[in-house]
């Protein structure tokens, strides 16, 4: 029976046609659903930012004002310094190292405690530690447990404590690109704060001059001390040095240079040029020894003048003894005259390379022998000049040491007067430019910066709980959630009845057929009519997803409309909890579809008419320990297939299917389901997971109805637009 039309949707995989592709529902913007979310919220939203500014205005209005009083201080970077030596005394320098190290002067527990001091304020209230409340539970508990503190210990921690709480109230900053520096100090006494303010400008100039003529006293007995010390160091180093002199024989060093290092030099130049020669010549020897094969064509050899003049002897000899050779031949007697010539002039030739040879090796010999004599000579020469030039450099060592010893005695003696004279004299690097004023108004709490501060952060806060709220409140809150969440598609939106219409809502489609609510279940009707066109006899069920979502109300209004034109007969299945009888008007515990599948009753006795229309109903009889067995057994298929025969059309109210099980065994034997879904309850997850098993149990479902929608709501923080908004039917939310 189980047949589904070819216009029943699929709504977990339905696919949109080509050609009505344009038709398809848009997807709404990330950015109108947050607007959407706000809108809907906006009560929310307000009420938190409300409470929140209202929160913070007390907490506010209710902290103590604080008042701040500024100073301006001016360092003087470039003042004149009475004693030169820079790093002894102040440091003083334009960078801005320096000003930030003034500024943290300001800042010292010294310069602090002088302030505490000399303004007592150990004795104010607003720093004396016996005023504080931790102050007075630790003595309470000393009391109680009796023990006492140390005074020593007491005085030392009540100090720490001052001096805590007032550096935690002072500021101090220079001002950039100056040499001004901002001394600051926040009280709830305006008064005090001024006070304060000027006087750590005050105990700061005063700090440092103290300082400055404390280094000046430390300096005075230092260079007394050194310059003693530096005394005889110099008398010492002076006798050294003479006693040297007359020990070693030496007189006071000239400028001009000594015969012996002018003697060392001229050596030195004479080695130099001996090694140049002997290198030269060496060279030389090396090309003419005779183990060289080409000796005699060395450029020195080659080029010798006798050389030259034996060669041109050689070459006139060969050409004669050529020319006989040509005229006469080898066997006469002027060739032999001519080769005996000829052999004369080559014997000459080589006997002169010889002795051209011979005197290069005597010349390379004799360079070496002056080479080696020269390093001889300058090596005793150099011994010598090294003996007294130890002595020079110790004499000048010790001429050095007595100059350093002068010169610096000099120095600090000339230091120790300079101190001596002007010791009594300091000059301030700084003085107060600007005096702190008592303030008029306190500088906090910053009480409107605050208020809208707390307003923002109460309208973030309502923003944020209105989003985990609608994240929590994952429901169908308008039709086109339905395809949004659900992947689903929706047969119509039924809109919520008022109590007056609650009361009679089993016959609204008798009583009010021009309502909103008719016409939207002739909207559900039209729906399921397309789907099931081509069925001689279909059975359609209605179910939901939990109790109370009104889907008895629809199956009632619905099979009341399709029963003006066909034969129909409405049963209720939910057989734990039947409801029809009773929202018919009918008597309760008559019997029903429970007796007639018991074989109790038969079918006359179980079907009853409703009054003023052609509808049969079938409520759900008595109820049963167990329906699942009836559902289960074949006469409930039978009953119906029997049914079918009688009527064109059958409406089947089911269980709800989170609850039981039913609508499953019920869905298998009926055309389709209705999903009856009430809007902005039912959880999303619980809805798709419902589906998602009606699906795997290839159960048709015609579509979801949204029910006890409210259109107004929805047209007006959703964005749905529809006319039913201005019909009046959609005014309370009323349980169906």
């Amino acid at each position: 029976m189980n047949m589904p039309s070819p216009l029943a949707p699929n709504l977990l995989n339905r696919e949109v046609r080509p050609d009505m592709a344009r038709f398809a529902r848009q997807v709404t913007p990330a950015l109108v659903q947050f607007w959407r979310v706000l809108m809907a919220n906006k009560g929310l939203i307000g009420a938190v930012a409300l409470a929140a500014t209202v929160l913070t205005l007390i907490v506010v209005f209710r902290m103590t004002p604080i008042y701040r009083a500024t100073s301006v201080v001016l360092v003087e970077s470039s003042k004149n310094k009475v004693v030169s030596i820079e790093e002894m005394y102040s440091g003083i320098s334009g960078n801005r190292e320096y000003f930030q190290t003034q500024a943290e002067f300001l800042r010292s527990r010294d310069v602090s405690l002088r302030v505490i001091r000399d303004l007592k304020l150990a004795d104010h209230p607003q720093f004396d530690p016996s005023q504080h409340k931790g102050f007075k539970i630790g003595a309470w508990i000393s009391a109680l447990l009796g023990t006492t503190t140390s005074p020593d210990l007491s005085e030392q921690a009540a100090e720490n404590t001052i001096l805590g709480e007032f550096q935690n109230r002072l500021s101090v900053a220079p001002i950039r690109a100056s040499q001004l520096i901002q001394v600051s100090f926040e009280s709830p006494d305006p008064k005090l704060a001024a006070l304060v303010a000027n006087s750590i400008s005050e105990s700061y100039i005063r700090a440092e001059l103290d300082a400055r003529f404390k280094m000046t006293q430390t300096a005075n007995v230092w260079l007394n001390e050194r310059l003693g010390v530096l005394r005889e160091k110099l008398d010492q180093s002076e006798k050294d040095l003479q006693q040297y002199r007359d020990e070693a024989g030496l007189v006071e060093k000239s400028s001009a240079q000594s015969p012996s290092t002018r003697q060392l030099d001229e050596v030195q130049q004479r080695l130099i040029q001996a090694r140049i020669t002997r290198s030269q010549a060496e060279q030389v020897y090396n090309q003419v020894r005779s183990t060289s094969p080409d000796r005699y064509q060395v450029p020195t050899v080659f080029n010798n003048p006798s050389v030259a003049r034996a060669r041109e002897l050689e070459a006139a000899a060969e050409s004669k003894l050529a020319e006989m050779a040509q005229r006469f031949g080898a066997a006469h007697p002027m060739y032999q005259s001519a080769n005996n010539e000829a052999e004369a002039a080559r014997a000459y030739t080589k006997r002169q390379g010889d002795a051209v040879i011979a005197s290069l090796s005597k010349e390379f010999e004799v360079a070496r022998a002056t080479e080696r004599a020269l390093e001889e000579s300058l090596g005793k020469s150099r011994g010598s000049i090294q003996e007294l030039n130890r002595k020079e450099v110790k004499l000048g060592a010790l001429e050095r040491e007595a100059a350093s010893n002068r010169q610096l005695y000099q120095t600090f003696l000339a230091r120790v007067k300079e101190t001596n004279a002007t010791g009594d004299f300091q000059t301030p690097i700084a003085r107060l430019v600007d005096s702190a004023r008592v303030p008029v108004y306190a500088e906090k709490p910053p009480k409107f910066q605050l208020a809208i501060i707390g307003a923002l952060g109460g309208l973030l806060l309502g923003i944020a709980v209105a989003a985990i709220k609608e994240r929590l409140g994952n429901v169908v809150r308008s039709t086109e959630e339905v395809d949004t969440k659900l992947n689903a598609a929706l047969l119509a939106a039924v809109p919520a009845l008022t109590k007056e219409q609650a009361l009679r809502a089993g016959a609204m489609q008798i009583e009010a057929p021009d309502s909103a609510f008719a016409e939207s279940v002739r909207t559900i009707l039209t729906g399921i009519q397309l789907s099931t066109i081509s069925q001689a006899s279909s059975v359609i069920g209605f179910t939901s997803t939990l109790a109370g979502e009104g889907k008895s109300t629809l199956a009632i209004n619905f099979a009341l409309e399709q029963a003006r034109t066909k034969k129909v007969l409405l049963i209720d299945l939910d057989l734990r909890r039947p409801t029809t009888a009773i929202k018919l008007g009918m008597p309760a515990g008559a019997p029903g579809i429970a007796e007639l599948l018991t074989g109790k009753c038969g079918v006359e006795q179980v079907i009853r008419v409703v009054s003023g229309s052609s509808l049969s109903v079938m409520s759900g009889g008595n109820a049963v320990q167990n329906p699942m067995d009836l559902l289960l057994s074949p006469h409930f298929e039978q009953a119906i297939r029997s049914l079918q025969a009688i009527f064109d059309v059958i409406v089947i109210d089911t269980p709800p299917l989170q609850l039981v099980s039913d609508a499953l065994l019920i869905g298998r034997t009926c055309t389709g389901l209705v999903y009856v879904v009430r809007s902005a309850l039912t959880a999303v997850p619980m809805i798709r997971a419902n589906l998602e098993r009606l699906s795997k149990a290839d159960i048709t479902v015609f579509g979801v109805v949204l029910n006890v929608h409210d259109f107004k709501r929805a047209e007006q923080y959703y964005g749905e637009y529809t006319s039913y908004s201005t019909s009046g039917y959609g005014a309370a939310n009323t349980k169906l």
